[in-house]
């Protein structure tokens, strides 16, 4: 069912601007709620005439932190790499987006921001953390047809069960995975990774190691980025359920993960031979320039995750992320 509510922007309305960029908090009476909240970011390039990509992210459960106005915030420098419009509802006072109430006001808020700006339909992505994974999964896998990929990030699961039913939507949709390895992997992470790739979903992901249930790692707009480059490039005309190495049109590294001091490679013929790295562990530790020597191998990594941002003439590429394992 759809909510058709196109409320004027100038009810309850908060803006700020930085830079070209635009942040709008506002509000609108919904069912029982006088004032039912909502953020919004507009990336600085955005133009009216040409449709634009658009992330629906919802926020976690932690109300001492989170809101739709601090997740927007979170992700405001992600947004604005890649030049997308952030949808943020708010899940109230219990900080749960996915009640009844909060569920049926993100549909009429994404109606209504589809009528406020020049958004295309067929770029409509969907991401959330934590409480928000976990709607990730609920909301969207309900509402498939309406997303072009998910990123759901260490969801508050118990394995599959809440969204079980809906897992046949899930084929041929591009999944990108996110979760720290100190985060109840067995159920956030390996259990719907299963359940999607049983299901003919086109899934990727990452296990971040030494991470636990927060998104205030070093490297977490990077994964978030990268997250979103694979999404929005995969290939869904692909029908088997392992990609090779190009088919995404992002250079991947292999054997990723990869062992201890173990050579890494990148597909043949992405990079140039001396080509120079910015490497950061995931967890901000550690930091340095690596150049990718004439075999195109490198080697002398520890375990962990790390952030491998090549350089094309002093400019960042889009970063891969590289996970070493004992």
């Amino acid at each position: 069912m759809k909510y058709l509510m196109f409320v004027p922007l100038s009810f309850f309305l908060f803006v700020s601007t930085l830079s070209g960029q635009l942040k709008v908090d506002s509000g609108f009476a919904f069912q029982s709620n006088p004032n039912k909240k909502f953020a919004l970011y507009i990336p600085s390039n955005y133009d009216e005439t040409k449709p634009s990509k658009a992330v629906l992210a919802l926020h976690p459960y932690n109300t001492r932190r989170w809101d739709a106005s601090t997740w927007r915030d979170k992700l405001v420098e992600f947004a604005e790499m890649n030049n997308l419009l952030l949808i943020c509802p708010d899940g109230d006072a219990d900080g749960k987006i996915d009640d009844p109430i909060d569920t049926a006001f993100t549909s009429a808020l994404l109606d209504s921001v589809m009528r406020w700006y020049n958004i295309n339909a067929k770029k409509l992505f969907i991401m959330g953390f934590s409480w928000g994974g976990r709607t990730t999964y609920t909301y969207g896998l309900r509402r498939a047809g309406r997303f072009a990929g998910f990123i759901p990030m260490s969801p508050a699961i118990n394995g599959t069960g809440l969204f079980r039913s809906f897992l046949p939507n899930a084929k041929g949709k591009p999944f990108y995975l996110i979760c720290g390895s100190l985060d109840a992997p067995n159920q956030r992470f390996y259990a719907p990774l299963n359940a999607l790739k049983a299901a003919g979903a086109i899934v990727n992901d990452s296990l971040l190691a030494g991470v636990g249930h927060t998104v205030d790692y070093a490297g977490s707009t990077r994964m978030f980025d990268i997250a979103f480059d694979w999404v929005d490039s995969v290939d869904t005309r692909i029908t088997t359920r392992t990609l090779s190495p190009s088919s995404s049109g992002i250079p991947l590294l292999y054997p990723n993960p990869a062992k201890a001091h173990q050579s890494i490679h990148f597909d043949k013929g992405t990079f140039p031979v001396n080509t120079r790295f910015i490497v950061t562990s995931i967890d901000g530790k550690k930091s340095w320039i690596l150049k990718l020597n004439k075999e195109s191998a490198m080697q002398g990594f520890s375990t962990g995750s790390y952030l491998l941002t090549p350089l094309n003439k002093g400019k960042a590429l889009p970063a891969v992320l590289l996970n070493v394992i004992r």
